[in-house]
């Protein structure tokens, strides 16, 4: 358990102890001074005031900052260590889902309101009760002993039977709260294309019952949480009314001084104030369990192991290769194949095949069966990263200018070998055309761009690099026929003598190469 969150929930406690006290003194104050007392006794209590007050925003003040800093340093430390084990586990189009990581972080929040919203506040709450009720103790013991009995049934009791009664729908997930969204926006997108197709109205009937569906689950919470703090009203005018007619009661036996009936009155008020937020809070739980699942879920994956060997030579061994991921085959036939240095392999077929998940098998990136195998060596054992450029189908283009994409692949790269690769993909003369030419910020995911341009940006972006083998997947997507033999042509004879593997749904013409024809 964290020393700091140990810590803020005791000064959490003391402040609410403070506050306590705060009104106890006071009311004791206000009721002695109109009696006219002695100045020296009223005295103890203006300092005692003051006392309280000064100590009950110094501990909350404490609290506040060391629970923050705390939650803040375990939801980065969570955070990271999600995304360090996850890191070679995620399917990479599932790592660049927003969705996804917006997930992890939601999820990651909601398990720290377990103790900023639960467990700090009831500890407080727990360690204030018991001062306050003590205090009420030693002036009235059996007052003290029913507002203690009705103090425990509000710390423990309603907020267990505020649980209970909101178990079903309290699981509600970042999904659930983001569904309604998502269907808003797709239909927002595919509006004209709904409305041609007549598939509009059932489109709004889907997102009407997805909406029904949340707002019930939302129901089902308000009302466990009312109920939770109508229950706790009831106990803390139970505590008023106690403190009230036992302060009266015994008043009028002489066994209590009459000042009194204002602290017994407003002492139950102000203990009971302390647990008011708990019903609420404790509705959480549900949310909290299920976003701990789904982290569990997603960090209880085998994780891939990568090696650090540099293999002698780099031609690759293939042999009953095929992957999946979460029951859902990604290549859909064994590979069995040599890729020699020299001698291009052309991979296609159908697409949704599993063209790209064999070049994400080849190197490691997803678990596979059978045997990769780079100059002898087992791929989990080398380091891939270092002699291998993997180009991939819709590789992201960054909000930065033309030339940071592309030195992404090889951030020494020298402007001569730069302006080679630019003429080899045809940029050049776009290039030429921009007012700041290759230094042209192209927006969020490359916006400013065609889908061909993008293209041959992510294609410059491996060619940069100086490796013994690479993969390419999908290398002249969006490229004119003349285009793409022309590009290719070069792009091709740049590339001789390494060991290259194209994944392709075109028949791309390769001098001497081999060809893997998948099927479903």
């Amino acid at each position: 358990m964290n020393k700091r969150l140990v810590l803020s929930s005791i000064l959490g406690g003391l402040s609410l102890t403070m506050a306590v006290g705060l009104l106890g003194s006071s009311a004791w104050l206000i009721a002695m001074a109109s009696t006219q007392p002695p100045i020296l006794i009223l005295e103890v209590a203006i300092v005692s005031v003051r006392f309280f007050g000064l100590s009950r925003g110094v501990f909350r003040y404490g609290e506040r900052v060391l629970s923050h800093d705390a939650i803040l340093r375990n939801q980065y430390q969570l955070q990271t260590d999600i995304y360090h084990k996850l890191e070679g586990v995620v399917p990479l189009k599932q790592q660049t889902s927003s969705s996804f990581f917006a997930g992890i972080i939601h999820d990651s929040e909601i398990i720290q309101d377990r103790w900023l919203r639960i467990y700090i506040p009831w500890f407080s709450a727990a360690i204030a009760g018991t001062c306050g009720i003590s205090a009420i103790f030693y002036l009235s013991p059996h007052a003290g002993t029913l507002i203690g009995l009705l103090f425990i049934f509000s710390l423990l009791g309603i907020p267990a039977l505020t649980q209970r009664l909101s178990l079903h729908a309290s699981n509600l997930s970042y999904a659930d709260e983001t569904d309604v969204v998502s269907q808003i926006s797709n239909i927002s997108r595919g509006f004209l294309e709904a409305r041609i197709y007549g598939y509009a109205e059932l489109l709004k009937e889907k997102l009407h019952q997805t909406d029904i569906s949340l707002a019930n689950k939302e129901k089902v919470l308000d009302l466990g949480s009312g109920i939770g703090i109508a229950l706790n009203i009831l106990a803390t005018s139970g505590a008023v009314i106690i403190g009230l007619t036992t302060a009266i009661h015994e008043v009028a036996r002489g066994e209590l001084g009459a000042v009194n009936i204002v602290t017994l009155t407003l002492l139950p008020l102000m203990i009971f104030d302390g647990i008011s937020s708990l019903p609420s809070a404790f509705t959480l739980l549900g949310r909290i369990k299920s976003a701990e699942a789904n982290i569990k879920n997603m960090i209880q994956q085998k994780p891939i192991a990568f090696g650090t060997k540099i293999p002698n030579s780099f031609e690759i061994s293939l042999t009953g290769v095929r992957a999946s991921w979460g029951g859902e085959s990604l290549i859909h036939q064994p590979i069995t194949s040599l890729i020699e240095p020299g001698v291009p392999l052309v991979v296609s077929g159908e697409s949704g095949i599993g063209k790209s998940s064999l070049a994400l098998a080849i190197i490691g990136l997803i678990p596979h069966e059978g045997t990769v195998r780079i100059g002898g060596e087992k791929n989990s054992d080398l380091a891939c990263s270092e002699f291998v450029t993997l180009s991939l189908q819709g590789d992201h283009i960054f909000n930065s200018s033309i030339k940071e994409n592309i030195r992404i692949g090889n951030p020494m790269i020298t402007e001569d070998e730069l302006k080679s690769i630019l003429a080899i993909v045809e940029l050049d003369n776009l290039i030429s055309s921009l007012p700041r030419g290759i230094d042209t910020v192209i927006g969020t995911y490359g916006t400013q761009l065609s889908g061909g341009e993008k293209q041959r940006i992510r294609l410059a972006r491996a060619l940069v690099r100086t490796s013994p083998i690479y993969i390419l997947d999908e290398p002249f997507e969006f490229l004119e026929k003349e285009q793409v033999d022309r590009i290719s042509e070069k792009v091709f004879q740049r590339l001789s003598g390494t060991t290259l593997i194209v994944i392709s749904h075109d028949l791309l013409t390769i001098p001497n190469a081999t060809r893997i024809y998948l099927r479903g």
